[in-house]
């Protein structure tokens, strides 16, 4: 009988055992100190049972088998070491495989009975079965076909992952057999000799074939390093070690080039020189993620790659294109250098320079500067940079020129390539005669001083306003006291929907105090599209700046011409009403708007904050803003965010778009020069900057990249914000890719690294790299609102140089390795006659587990029985 233990599954039965038997012991100990009668003869059978039941456990846990001799037929395992210390090196595959058959090709179908099978094994870092149930005396041509397809994947050596495969091959055909390994005994994994004692175990002997390859390793690239991040403009290093082998210079053309820029030299290497040190310069001219690639070719026809992706990061650098030397004076003031980088130029020397490159800044802001005085060339550049992704864009329209009719700034931009990508557009909002579906937002104050009359008269106003309305519109009808009620919310106004808002308007009673504020909050998180806001009250309002994007229009009941507040004048021109107002006398610009001829609204204003501050949470104008002096008539294109309205009027102030690139903004005003000395002022000017910078968040993310050759593994690690991680789902990438279908793909949490996101894409198929954007979007409670678009060279699928392990620069034969596997498997080293392989008296033992369990388990339960019955 031998044993083939499984640890530490043994050792763990082993403790259980004899913490079992202990506290058999134990409680016997225990009932005698403390005078309990006992009965010593059924209590010492008890303990024996007992023990008898830990012994058998115990010797189950070992896994007994008992042996026996046949005859019958066997199976040959063959293990062919695949690893790159052989099959590596040139022509090293070939000389294995030609020792091995010529070992095998004679006399095996003579010295193995004729139901006897066998297998060939490859084994490397993992194996393969690359043939199964064959006669014996076809392994010689089995092997002849093994090419470098069949070969496991990776360069090292795991020998005990080769011998368990073959075992499971004999276990396969009938469990008696024997193992032949080939190899030359060098392994970087595993451990072989336990491999070889468990199949030693089980009567597989194993025996052993000594193999060392000739010729040399191709020139490697040992190791190779980029750093991650690199500061725009910085010079940074491309470090690598090379290795080569043999007694001759090795000849090396090494190429470095990133950036375009290309470096190339020769270095000669030999073994005995040790491994050559590489230390190339570089500087990215550009920001994002860089290409950097490093080849060596030694004349042979093999040639190494490696590729990296590199971070270049700088501050958003922003260009002014201002006119005039004193332009740039509130700019300086407004952008902190300790945020951004920021340059001036005059339009004359943008339009003038043909090298003008708008890529090379973030973003560009043109302040107050018709388009006539650029030139559609450079306009066409930085529209282009915008649509890249590369470049955002900023317009401010400065002061009026000429008339209130003469065309402003931002109506100089009509016909160029800009004039798509504004948020704007630079003309009056046109009057249809059927315009597209409104969305109307009734308020009435339903408190206790609207009671009678007044309520009356502002029910069969609303009535008229509903019955204005066609199928296509919207409705939200709210009533507030100290708390509001949504009665009708978002319902479109076909017969049904009438009859349901006047059935849900007749129920309205007063009562109770005022506060229209939280009335509004019910509607402030949604974007309505031709929006009219109707308000009710007989007493003072003013939070209607929480939707300045609806046309508002004021009635103030049971007031007079000379009690409407200043405050109330400011957001509309309220109408007064008494108690014998005419509802249908009255005639809402709302529904019939006056047309408009000026392009430039002139008159003081205060502007508001839009829907986008509430949204984003940013302050997009100086706390309490000072007067503003007239601003550009436009109104905002569909998709367009208003962060900032003209009351009364609605024209936008302050709007964004977001393109499919960068984001563009537009000022329609100019800067007072109130503003220019208000810190309020510089936080305000610094977000709306941020706002259409690409990639604004510079210190948020760590980006790693590994290159697989057809695929690009991703790593992306999230810094901490005020000591804390920021609380993020998953990222969503996408890498538009120019010319070509874009790639999506997620990033999962990393389960070891809390702060980190990994992932991994296809690379597209191409000759040379392709200039990409990335675009990063985050979910989960922390995340950013907007998307951070990142420009990124994207290589395309190609053959890449995996870093050599320790095994492939591993020489000779390990031949004291090799006899102490046969020595463990019971085999023979170097055998001389293939009939060895055939001497296996011994089949797989029987294992014999299950009757020691079952034995555990017998006495285990005479103990328990005897305890009840002399309890």
């Amino acid at each position: 009988m031998i044993f083939d233990p499984y640890a530490p599954w043994n050792l763990i039965i082993w403790a259980i055992a004899v913490l079992v038997l202990a506290g058999a012991v134990a409680s016997l100990v225990l009932d005698y100190r403390r005078g309990r009668s006992i009965r010593w003869v059924p209590a010492a059978g008890r303990i024996l049972m007992v023990a008898l039941a830990c012994i058998s456990l115990s010797i189950a846990a070992q896994n007994p088998l008992v042996q026996r001799e046949d005859t019958s037929g066997r199976h040959l395992a063959v293990v062919l070491d695949m690893s790159s210390s052989l099959a590596g090196r040139a022509a090293g595959m070939e000389e294995v495989k030609a020792r091995a058959r010529t070992f095998l090709a004679s006399g095996l179908a003579d010295v193995f009975p004729e139901d006897s099978t066998a297998s060939l094994v490859l084994a490397g870092a993992s194996s393969n079965n690359a043939r199964s149930s064959l006669a014996p005396a076809a392994l010689a041509s089995a092997i002849a076909e093994v090419s470098q397809k069949d070969l496991p994947p990776g360069g090292d050596t795991d020998l005990a992952k080769g011998l368990d495969a073959a075992l499971g091959n004999i276990l396969n055909e009938g469990g008696r057999g024997s193992v032949l390994l080939v190899s030359d005994g060098h392994e970087t994994e595993g451990n072989v000799l336990a491999g070889a004692r468990r199949l030693a175990a089980r009567g597989v002997p194993v025996h052993v074939l000594a193999m060392a390859a000739k010729g040399e390793n191709a020139p490697g690239i040992a190791a190779a390093n980029l750093p991650e991040t690199v500061e725009y403009g910085a010079e940074t290093y491309l470090r690598a070690i090379l290795v080569a082998e043999g007694s001759e210079a090795r000849r090396l053309k090494i190429t470095v080039s990133a950036d375009g820029q290309t470096q190339t030299v020769t270095r000669e290497l030999r073994r005995q020189d040790g491994p050559g040190l590489l230390r190339a310069p570089l500087r990215f001219e550009k920001v994002g993620l860089r290409l950097a690639e490093i080849r060596i070719d030694d004349g042979s026809g093999t040639e190494r790659r490696r590729r990296f992706l590199t971070h270049v990061m700088t501050p958003p650098r922003i260009l002014i294109v201002r006119a005039g030397k004193d332009g740039a004076k509130y700019w300086e003031k407004f952008l902190p250098d300790d945020r951004f980088e920021v340059a001036f130029k005059t339009p004359d020397a943008l339009g003038g320079d043909p090298n003008f490159d708008p890529g090379a800044y973030d973003v560009i802001v043109i302040d107050a500067i018709p388009a006539q005085e650029i030139g559609g060339a450079a306009l066409k550049k930085i529209a282009g940079a915008v649509l890249s992704a590369r470049t955002g864009l900023f317009i401010v329209n400065g002061p009026m020129r000429g008339t209130d009719e003469s065309p402003t700034v931002l109506r100089s931009y009509d016909e160029t390539d800009l004039q798509p990508l504004l948020p704007v557009s630079s003309k009056p909002r046109p009057i249809l005669k059927d315009p597209p579906g409104r969305h109307v937002v009734i308020m009435i104050d339903g408190s206790g001083s609207m009671g009678g009359w007044p309520l009356k008269k502002a029910k069969e106003m609303s009535r008229v306003i509903i019955e204005k309305l066609r199928a296509v519109d919207r409705l939200e009808l709210i009533v507030f006291t100290t708390k509001p009620a949504h009665l009708v919310q978002n319902r479109l106004m076909d017969e049904a929907g009438k009859s349901f808002a006047l059935d849900q308007l007749n129920r309205v009673e007063a009562s109770g105090g005022t506060d229209p504020t939280l009335a509004l909050q019910l509607i402030s998180g949604q974007r309505f599209s031709n929006c009219g806001l109707f308000f009710f009250s007989d007493g003072f309002f003013n939070a209607v700046t929480l939707r300045p994007d609806c046309k508002p229009t004021v009635f103030a009941i049971g007031q007079t011409e000379e009690s409407i507040t200043a405050a109330l004048r400011q957001i509309s021109d309220p109408i007064p009403v008494g108690s014998k107002f005419d509802a249908n006398s009255i005639k809402l610009e709302f529904f019939e708007p006056q047309p408009r001829d000026r392009l430039f609204e002139p008159g003081s204003y205060t502007a508001v904050n839009g829907i986008d501050a509430m949204m984003e949470g940013w302050s997009l104008l100086p706390l309490n803003p000072p007067p503003l002096e007239g601003n550009a008539v436009s109104y905002a294109k569909v998709g367009a965010v208003v962060a900032a309205v003209r009351p009364r009027l609605l024209d936008p102030v302050l709007a964004f778009q977001d393109t499919r690139g960068a984001g563009v903004g537009v000022f329609t005003t100019s800067f007072p020069g109130t503003w220019i000395a208000r810190p309020d002022t510089r936080e305000a000017v610094t977000t709306w900057i941020r706002r259409v910078v690409p990639f604004e968040a510079h210190d948020r993310y760590s980006l790693s990249f590994k290159d697989l050759g057809d695929a690009m593994t991703v790593r992306l690690a999230l810094a901490a914000e005020a000591g804390r991680v920021p609380e993020i789902d998953r990222v969503l990438i996408q890498v538009r890719v120019k010319d070509g279908p874009p790639i999506d793909f997620n990033l999962r949490p990393d389960p070891e690294n809390p702060d980190s996101f990994i992932g991994a894409f296809r690379l597209p198929v191409g000759d040379v790299p392709i200039d990409s954007v990335m675009v990063i979007r985050e979910t989960g409670k922390g995340a950013l609102r907007r998307t951070q678009l990142l420009p990124i060279v994207l290589p395309t699928a190609a053959k890449v140089s995996a870093r050599p392990g320790a095994e492939a620069w591993s020489r000779g034969t390990n031949t004291q390795k090799l006899r102490a596997i046969a020595a463990a498997g019971g085999g023979v080293f170097n055998p001389s006659n293939p009939a060895i392989l055939a001497a296996a008296p011994l089949a797989a033992g029987v294992g014999l587990w299950p009757w020691f369990t079952a034995l555990a388990v017998l006495f285990y339960l005479l103990a328990i029985m005897l305890r009840r019955m002399f309890a």
